[in-house]
């Protein structure tokens, strides 16, 4: 990769690694209506990244070094962009729903936080995470 396209690189990877951090951050103000903002929420916001980023990280690194070329870089960082997009609106469908329909269930606020906080956040962190590796082998 030359000089130019070295520099498109890098600033991707920056605006991915902001990116992640704005999902985490605003995923508290996404789930707060719904659960609030315990310590419970936190934790399960902070584990779902965390482990989205790992599984992104290692089908990141399989899928590079299978298909090392820019067209699945730049697919998988739309991708991901898109379906940031997309979590606003998503969330003020799925969650009220997805609450009601589990508060029957007389779960406590950890599982159903839980389990809003994967519906929403698990794949496009999961696509963020692969970008990383992308751009170390293309690099």
């Amino acid at each position: 990769m030359r000089g130019g396209g070295k520099t498109i690189l890098y600033i991707t990877v920056f605006i991915c690694g902001i990116s992640t951090m704005g999902v985490e951050l605003s995923a508290s103000r996404l789930l707060a209506p719904f659960f609030g903002t315990s310590l419970y929420v936190w934790t399960n916001i902070i584990g779902i990244i965390m482990v989205s980023l790992s599984i992104g990280y290692f089908i990141g690194g399989r899928i590079s070094d299978k298909h090392p070329n820019t067209l699945v870089f730049h697919l998988f960082t739309l991708t991901a962009g898109v379906l940031i997009g997309v979590i606003p609106f998503l969330s003020s469908l799925i969650l009220p729903i997805a609450t009601q329909a589990l508060s029957t269930l007389s779960y406590n606020d950890f599982l159903l936080s839980f389990i809003g906080s994967l519906m929403l956040f698990a794949v496009p962190i999961t696509l963020l995470g692969a970008i990383i590796p992308f751009a170390v082998r293309l690099n």
